[in-house]
């Protein structure tokens, strides 16, 4: 039970940090921004 909590918060704050990166992205035009985001979802998934 404890171990699906802290997979669960783990989970949500990678998708908070994804749609933050995302909208200053898309706000700043921050294209750098777009491909460690792109290096990272892939890191954590594998």
């Amino acid at each position: 039970m404890i171990a699906d909590s802290k997979h669960l918060i783990t989970d949500t704050y990678t998708s908070l940090g994804l749609i933050v990166g995302l909208i200053l992205v898309k706000i700043n035009n921050f294209l750098w921004l777009d491909g460690t985001i792109k290096n990272e979802k892939h890191s954590i998934s594998a």
